[in-house]
């Protein structure tokens, strides 16, 4: 009896001197995640925020309204990210974009931690040479936007699947080789000005401004469109009589 109530005791003992143990362990874990969520959220944040400024027409113009949407993606001001700031830098044929959270750790005081991380990512896109030649050659919709997804398991190199309300989606198949000065090209014609382009200056109607004209211009256009119309149907009336 004298030997399993000491064997209790030590077991006891043991537990009280492991409990904190595990509790700072888990602490730990819940720190690294925390970081290591804060840090790919950013990541991922960036890597939009530059997307979406490659593409847009005027990119400075677009500053402040992306720079919202990142924080609205980050959910900024809850533990993962108490602040954020945004620094783009825009040049001629590239974006690049650094974001900056502030995540906290206070839950996890007890540890030798920081009260709080400051985490960053950049990301940088080429920007879209293609699409503003185009606007400037043949005029494009406003609104109108072009997303890219690699795919696997298909029979052709690249393809367009226009999904309405001036957006597509452009699938470039990663199992046929596709060399680098072939991709340009590729790019061109299910983007700008391929496929795209194409489907999207279709769906927006007669009635809009085109690209350099003005109000003058298109009531003059709506004129005309409508005297050809005239005449195709009273030929048509000639032809059945």
């Amino acid at each position: 009896m004298t030997a399993a109530r000491s064997d209790r005791g030590s077991v006891s003992v043991e537990l009280v001197i492991l409990a904190p143990l595990f509790g700072l362990l888990l602490l730990g874990v819940i720190a690294v995640g925390r970081v290591s969520n804060a840090r790919a959220d950013v990541d991922a944040a960036a890597r939009m925020a530059a997307r979406d400024l490659s593409i847009a027409r005027d990119p400075q113009s677009r500053l402040a309204e992306v720079e919202r949407t990142v924080a609205a993606t980050l959910d900024v001001g809850s533990p993962s990210c108490r602040s954020m700031s945004m620094d783009a830098s825009i040049a001629d044929d590239m974006i690049e974009v650094t974001v900056t959270c502030s995540a906290d750790l206070q839950e996890a005081s007890v540890l030798p931690l920081p009260g709080s991380l400051s985490i960053s990512g950049s990301a940088s896109e080429v920007r879209d040479a293609f699409r503003e030649r185009t606007r400037i050659a043949f005029g494009l919709p406003e609104g109108e936007q072009v997303v890219f997804e690699l795919v696997t398991d298909q029979p052709w190199s690249g393809f367009n699947y226009y999904e309405g309300d001036l957006r597509s989606r452009v699938a470039i198949n990663i199992d046929l080789p596709v060399l680098s000065p072939s991709l340009g090209h590729l790019v061109a014609h299910e983007a700008y000005p391929g496929h795209h382009t194409e489907h999207s200056r279709k769906a927006v109607s007669y009635t809009h401004l085109r690209a350099h004209e003005t109000v003058l211009d298109l009531v003059c256009r709506l004129l005309l469109e409508k005297k050809k119309r005239t005449n195709i149907s009273t030929t048509l009336i000639a032809i059945v009589v």
